[in-house]
C-alpha cells in the first residue's frame, strides 16, 4: 500500500471537534483522529504556532483514497523543537503505513525548516512504533515515566552526517 498525506485545515479541525461535542462527548471522532490531537492542534495555533506545525495530517491509501492513519507535530517548550506522533487504524497495522506516513511528514518538516529538531516518545510495550522511528532515522536517548502511559522511551532524529 502506498500512502499520501492530506493536511487538515483549521476549519476542518474545528468542524470535527464540533461534531464530537454534538456526539455526546465521543472520545474519538474516528479511530485515526482522537479529540485530544484535534484540541492540541487548535491550542498550538492559539499560542501562535504556525498552522504548518499544528495541522493534523491523514495518511491516505493512494489506491482507495481512504484514510488509514494520521500524524501530527506537537509543541514543546523549546523553540524549533517539535514532538512527532503518528498512528494507523487497527486493521492497517503491520503494513508499513506508519513508516511511510512518518517519512512523508518528516520530509515536509525538514523542507519547512531544515534545522528543526523532531523528538518522539513510545511506550516500552510498543516495539512496532519504535521500529517506525528507527526506520526514519531516530535514536533512543532516554526514558521517562508518564502518569497515564507508564514508562516511555524518548527518541530524537539523528543529526545528518557532516560532509
Amino acid at each position: 500500500m502506498s500512502v499520501i498525506l492530506r493536511t487538515l485545515s483549521e476549519n476542518e479541525v474545528q468542524t470535527l471537534l464540533d461534531f464530537s461535542e454534538a456526539s455526546s462527548g465521543n472520545t474519538a471522532i474516528i479511530e485515526l483522529l482522537p479529540v485530544v490531537v484535534l484540541q492540541a492542534s487548535l491550542r498550538s495555533r492559539d499560542n501562535g504556532t504556525p498552522w504548518f506545525w499544528c495541522a493534523p495530517r491523514l495518511f491516505i491509501d493512494e489506491a482507495s483514497g481512504k484514510p488509514v492513519g494520521s500524524g501530527s507535530f506537537l509543541e514543546t517548550d523549546s523553540k524549533g523543537k517539535f514532538e512527532f506522533g503518528y498512528g494507523t487504524g487497527e486493521k492497517y497495522r503491520g503494513q508499513g503505513i506508519a513508516s511511510q506516513g512518518a517519512a512523508l511528514m518528516l520530509a515536509l518538516a525538514h523542507k519547512q525548516d531544515p534545522k528543526v529538531i523532531i523528538i518522539a516518545r513510545t511506550s516500552i510495550s510498543n516495539p512496532a512504533s519504535a521500529r517506525v522511528l528507527i526506520k526514519n532515522g531516530f535514536e533512543r536517548y532516554g526514558q521517562t515515566i508518564d502518569p497515564e502511559e507508564g514508562v516511555l522511551y524518548l527518541w530524537r532524529q539523528k543529526p545528518p552526517l557532516e560532509t
